[in-house]
C-alpha cells in the first residue's frame, strides 16, 4: 500500500496546482517546473489535434450506433454511473445495448475479451466489472475498435453500443459524443501535464452534448456560454464574449480576480507576474488583461490559478473547432455537429446499501434502515475513487459516523489490509466492492456497499432517441431536431 499512498500524494498535489488552490510550496514547485511542463503541454496539445483528424463519425443510421461517454479533464467525472444509467434507459426503450470499456489496470487488456460479473477483477478492471453487473454484453480492451468488433460479432443484434470513456481513442468510430464535465470545471485550462486537460478546450466545440452536474448547472452554463462552448437555450446562437472589464488588484497573482468571464490560458503562455498597471479596464481594441481566475463554477470557483497571470484564448468559434477536425487527404472526416453542443443536467443519488457477502438470503437495505441499525457505531469508509470526499460526504449526509480511508483511484485492495481495519463494520463504494468479491467470506460479512446512481434529466433521452435514427423504435414519429 506504500506505492498507492505515494500515488495519492502526487495526485493531491497535481489537483491543487491544476485547479487553483495550491499551498505556498506547491505553487513554488509548479513555477520552477513550468518551463518543462509548458513544453510537454504543447506536445500534448499538438498530438490531440493530430489525433482528432482520424476520428470517424458514423451516420445515425449505422448499426449499431456507438455512443461515447468521455471527458476532457483527467480524473473521475462519473462516466461509469452515467453509462449504466444510459444503458438502462435505452434498454427500457426496447433497444439491445452492449457496453465497451478499456479494462483499466486489467491484466492483458491489449487483447479484447468478453466479460461478465464473474470475471476476476484483475482480468476485467473495476469499472468494467461494474458495467458487467448490469447483465448486458460487455467487451473490454485497450484497442477499443477491436473490442467493438468482437462485441458486434458475438452479439450481432445490438442496436446501440455505449463506450465508457474513449473520447480520445481515435480508432473507435462513434455516432455521438457525450462529455461528462468535471464538477471542478476546466481547471487552469492547460493540457497535461501543466493542467488537467486531455485535449484543448476547443474540443468541446466538436462534441454533441455536455453533461453537467445538476447542482452546478446555472453557473456552469453561464461560464461555458461565455467561453463560446455552449448553445443558447434556443440552440441557434452562441455568446461571443471577450474579456472586457477584466481587472486586477495589486501585483500579487493570488489577489487577481477577473470580473469578466473566465477564459482559459493558452498552453504556450509562461507564468508571469501580473503588473498593477494591468488594472485599467480593457477596451474592445486592446488585448485582454491577464487573469488568474479559474472557471466560475465548481468547488474552487474563483480561486487563483497557480501559474500567475497568463494570456487568454479568445472564445473558440466553429472555425477554430473545425481546425481540429479538418483531415488530410484520404483520412476519415470527423464532422463537428452542425450546432454547438447541448447541455443536460445529471444528478447523483444514493441507492440501496447491500452486503458484500454472497449470502442468498441477504437483501439490500434502504439507507434509512441501515443508518438506524448502526446508530452509535463508527464505520470504516473505504473509497478508492478519484474524489473520495464525495463518497464520504454522502455517508455523512445519511447520518453515519465514519472513519475515512481514502485510496487512490483504481487502487488495489488486499484482504490483509481490509481485515486490519479496527472498525467492526466497513462500507465501501461499488467500484471497490467488485475488487473484493473473492475475499474470504468471514471478511465479506463485515462489508457493505453503497450504490451511487446517476440520474440524467428526462430531456437527455428525448434528445438522444431521434439521433439514433431507426435504431430507436421508441422514437418513431418523433421529428428529428437538430
Amino acid at each position: 500500500m506504500k506505492s498507492e499512498a505515494l500515488r495519492q500524494r502526487v495526485e493531491t498535489w497535481l489537483l491543487a496546482v491544476w485547479f487553483g488552490y495550491p499551498r505556498g510550496w506547491q505553487k513554488r514547485i509548479y513555477r520552477l517546473a513550468w518551463p518543462i511542463l509548458n513544453q510537454l503541454s504543447k506536445l500534448v496539445d499538438r498530438e490531440a489535434r493530430r489525433r482528432a483528424l482520424k476520428v470517424e463519425r458514423l451516420p445515425g443510421s449505422a448499426r449499431p450506433a456507438v455512443i461515447v461517454v468521455g471527458n476532457l479533464v483527467v480524473g473521475g467525472s462519473g462516466k461509469t454511473p452515467m453509462v449504466i444509467a444510459l444503458a438502462r434507459l435505452l434498454t427500457a426503450q426496447g433497444l439491445k445495448v452492449g457496453l465497451l470499456a478499456r479494462g483499466y489496470r486489467a491484466r492483458g487488456n491489449r487483447v479484447p475479451r468478453l466479460i461478465d460479473a464473474r470475471t476476476p477483477p484483475d482480468e476485467a478492471g473495476d469499472e468494467a466489472l461494474l458495467l458487467a453487473q448490469t447483465g448486458l454484453p460487455v467487451a473490454v480492451g485497450s484497442r477499443r475498435r477491436e473490442a467493438l468488433d468482437l462485441l458486434c460479432s458475438t452479439h450481432p443484434g445490438l442496436d446501440v453500443v455505449i463506450s465508457d470513456d474513449g473520447l480520445q481513442h481515435a480508432a473507435l468510430p462513434r455516432t455521438l459524443e457525450l462529455v461528462m464535465m468535471h464538477p471542478m470545471g476546466l481547471g487552469n485550462g492547460h493540457c497535461l501535464p501543466a493542467g488537467p486537460l486531455r485535449e484543448p478546450i476547443e474540443r468541446l466545440n466538436t462534441v454533441d452534448a455536455l453533461l453537467l452536474p445538476e447542482a452546478l448547472m446555472p453557473a456552469a452554463r453561464a461560464d461555458l456560454k461565455a467561453r463560446g462552448l455552449l448553445a443558447r437555450d434556443d440552440g441557434h446562437d452562441r455568446d461571443e464574449v471577450g474579456t472586457e472589464g477584466a481587472s486586477v488588484s495589486g501585483s500579487n497573482p493570488a489577489s487577481t480576480v477577473a470580473s469578466g468571464p473566465a477564459m482559459a490560458p493558452t498552453p504556450s503562455s509562461a507564468p508571469t507576474q501580473v503588473s498593477a498597471q494591468a488594472s485599467t479596464p480593457a477596451s474592445a481594441s486592446a488585448p485582454a488583461a491577464p487573469s488568474t481566475s479559474i472557471p466560475a463554477w465548481g468547488p474552487m470557483a474563483g480561486s487563483p490559478v497557480s501559474t500567475g497571470g497568463c494570456a487568454h484564448r479568445k472564445p473558440p468559434t466553429r472555425s477554430t473547432a473545425a481546425s481540429m477536425t479538418t483531415p488530410a487527404a484520404g483520412r476519415a472526416r470527423s464532422t463537428p455537429p452542425a450546432r454547438p453542443p447541448r447541455a443536460f443536467g445529471v444528478r447523483t443519488e444514493t441507492g440501496s446499501i447491500h452486503p458484500l457477502g454472497q449470502n442468498p438470503s441477504s437483501t439490500p437495505e434502504t439507507p434509512e434502515t441501515f443508518v438506524a441499525r448502526h446508530q452509535g457505531q463508527t464505520l470504516a469508509a473505504v473509497a478508492g475513487i478519484s474524489r473520495p470526499e464525495r463518497f464520504f460526504g454522502s455517508l455523512r449526509k445519511l447520518g453515519l459516523d465514519i472513519t475515512k480511508y481514502p485510496l487512490p483511484d483504481h487502487a488495489r485492495i488486499s484482504p490483509e489490509w481490509l481485515a486490519s481495519l479496527p472498525e467492526a463494520t466497513l462500507i465501501m463504494t461499488a467500484k471497490d466492492a467488485v475488487k473484493c468479491q473473492d475475499f474470504p467470506d468471514v471478511l465479506k460479512q463485515r462489508c457493505w456497499v453503497l450504490d451511487i446512481e446517476a440520474v440524467p434529466e428526462p430531456a437527455l433521452l428525448e434528445w438522444l432517441l431521434p439521433r439514433l435514427g431507426a435504431a430507436a423504435p421508441a422514437a418513431a414519429g418523433t421529428s428529428r431536431s437538430s
